[in-house]
């Protein structure tokens, strides 16, 4: 006896967030893009004050910040690993406890070599887990204005780079140092709540997403002519829910 299914093909779609929620999280996205490259970046208004402390050439201490943006812009390969595995909320987060604690050990720094540790490995490092998820979270919200996204976090990260050496300055002037790196920890742990609601995936009203499941093709080319609003369909052309993710499974033909 013969047994044949068609293929069959799941068809999940989201709720289209509301306009204030994407506006909420293009800010947020632009914040943690800027301070990501902004603070690392930065660290160079430090360099006078290590070299005073430890008594090293220029060179030796342009090792720390050479380590920080080195890994800032090439370890993009341990961050896109852990998203793959576990998510971009989780890669985020993990990364800004480590570079802020790369950060808050400049407490107790003792040597160009401890610094290049923590502010170099642990900071490039965190910092680059930070960075990497923001734009697929913003590109994935905005399907329409992916260039205009892609400039905003552009020009913050721009402001960012020209502004926070004056406020690295002050915090030194005021606290020295490595009390500016406590500072600094502090301010870095905010991207937490940045990163939170730039990976949220809560819909409008709170609503789970919605999971339509096709079983043939002319199912399917059904719902792409549906617009969900608040639990109910209507016609609508085009069909402005955002799809996540089509899987086709073609289910061979059995023998009994």
């Amino acid at each position: 006896m013969k047994q044949t299914s068609g293929p069959s093909v799941h068809q999940e779609v989201v709720r289209e967030q509301p306009t204030f929620n994407k506006w909420l999280v293009a800010v947020c996205g632009v914040f943690s893009f800027g301070l990501s490259y902004g603070l690392p970046v930065s660290m160079t208004a430090m360099f006078i004050d290590w070299q005073d402390t430890f008594e090293e050439s220029r060179a030796n201490i342009a090792v720390i910040n050479g380590v920080t943006i080195g890994l800032l812009m090439g370890a993009a390969i341990v961050p896109g690993y852990l998203m793959s595995r576990f998510g971009p909320r989780l890669t985020m987060m993990l990364g800004v406890v480590i570079a802020s604690l790369g950060l808050f050990l400049q407490l107790f720094s003792y040597s160009v070599d401890y610094m290049v540790a923590t502010i170099g490995v642990m900071g490039g490092l965190g910092f680059s887990m930070t960075n990497l998820p923001v734009i697929p979270r913003m590109t994935s919200t905005f399907t329409k204005y992916q260039s205009i996204v892609i400039a905003a976090l552009t020009i913050g990260t721009a402001l960012a780079n020209a502004s926070l050496p004056y406020l690295y300055r002050y915090l030194i002037h005021v606290y020295s140092w490595r009390g500016a790196c406590v500072v600094i920890s502090v301010i870095t742990l905010n991207l937490l709540v940045f990163g939170m609601v730039l990976t949220s995936t809560v819909t409008s009203r709170g609503q789970p997403p919605l999971v339509f499941r096709a079983e043939d093709e002319e199912t399917l080319e059904q719902l792409t002519h549906l617009e969900v609003l608040d639990g109910h369909q209507e016609e609508s052309s085009p069909f402005q829910s955002i799809v996540t993710q089509v899987i086709c499974n073609d289910t061979d033909t059995h023998e009994k």
